[in-house]
C-alpha cells in the first residue's frame, strides 16, 4: 500500500503541478492583457482628454458668442430707443415748422412775390439774366423753398431799401 500511496501521491503531485503550470500560464496571459489594457488605457485617457478639450473649446466659443449676442441685443435696444426718441422729436419739429409756415403765410401773404422780386433784383445786380422760371427747369440753383429763407431775404431787402431812403 505504501507503494500505491506513493504512486497516488506522485500522480496527485503531477496533477497539482500541471494545474499550477496552467494557472501560471493563465496568470501570465492575464498580466499581458492587463499591460495591454493599461497601455490602451493611456491611449483612451489621451482620447478622453482630447474630447474634453474640444468640448471645452466649444463651450468657450458658445459662451463668447452668447456674450457677443447679448451685447448686440443691448446695443440694438439702445439704438431702437434712440431712434424712437429722435422720431418723436422729428415729428414735433415737423409740426412746429408747419405751424410757423402757416403763421408766416397769415402774417405775410405775399412773401413769395416779394422773394421773387428780390431774387430777380439780385440777378439783375449781378449782371445775370433774370430767369427764375425757365421753360426747361432751373439753370441755376433755385432758392431755398423755406419761407424763413424768403422772409429773411425780404427783410434784408427792406433793410437795405430803408437804409437807402435814409441817405
Amino acid at each position: 500500500m505504501a507503494f500505491t500511496t506513493s504512486v497516488d501521491h506522485y500522480e496527485r503531485m503531477q496533477k497539482l503541478q500541471e494545474i499550477q503550470h496552467e494557472r501560471e500560464r493563465q496568470r501570465q496571459l492575464l498580466e499581458q492583457q492587463l499591460n495591454s489594457y493599461l497601455q490602451s488605457g493611456g491611449r483612451l485617457e489621451k482620447l478622453k482628454a482630447a474630447k474634453l478639450q474640444s468640448y471645452w473649446k466649444k463651450v468657450c466659443a458658445e459662451r463668447k458668442a452668447r456674450v457677443r449676442n447679448e451685447n448686440l441685443l443691448r446695443d440694438f435696444s439702445r439704438l431702437e430707443s434712440y431712434v424712437s426718441a429722435m422720431s418723436s422729436k422729428t415729428e414735433r419739429l415737423k409740426t412746429l415748422k408747419n405751424q410757423y409756415e402757416e403763421q408766416v403765410e397769415r402774417m405775410y401773404p405775399k412773401w413769395r412775390e416779394k422773394l421773387e422780386e428780390q431774387y430777380l433784383f439780385e440777378q439783375v445786380q449781378k449782371g445775370q439774366t433774370p430767369d427764375i422760371f425757365p421753360a426747361q427747369g432751373y439753370t441755376q440753383t433755385p432758392p431755398d423753398p423755406s419761407p424763413f429763407h424768403y422772409l429773411s431775404l425780404g427783410l434784408q431787402g427792406t433793410r437795405a431799401s430803408s437804409q437807402e431812403s435814409l441817405h
